[in-house]
């Protein structure tokens, strides 16, 4: 897992909390997405993180759509602010 005090880990736990009104909890997750092989091909920096889901890799796998939406706006909000940022240190 990144370091959690990062700069992408700690802007992506204050718009995580600013859009589910909830703590944030950070966790190593061995397999199930392909950073596990992003980390052994020498990326650093992988993190894992998107809608609720159900029943994985069967006939009845779903996500939640209230999930769906908020992750939306969290991904949107994290690219917004992370580009802020970097355009800041530009200038």
């Amino acid at each position: 897992m990144e370091n959690k005090n990062s700069f992408a880990c700690q802007l992506l736990k204050n718009v995580f909390e600013k859009v589910y009104k909830k703590s944030a909890i950070f966790f190593f997750a061995p397999g199930g997405t392909d950073a596990t092989h992003m980390r052994n091909a020498g990326m650093k920096n992988c993190i894992v993180f998107g809608p609720t889901g159900y029943n994985s890799h069967s006939t009845n796998e779903h996500v939640v759509i209230e999930d769906v939406l908020k992750v939306a706006k969290i991904y949107l909000l994290y690219a917004y602010k992370f580009l802020e940022g970097k355009i800041r240190n530009l200038h």
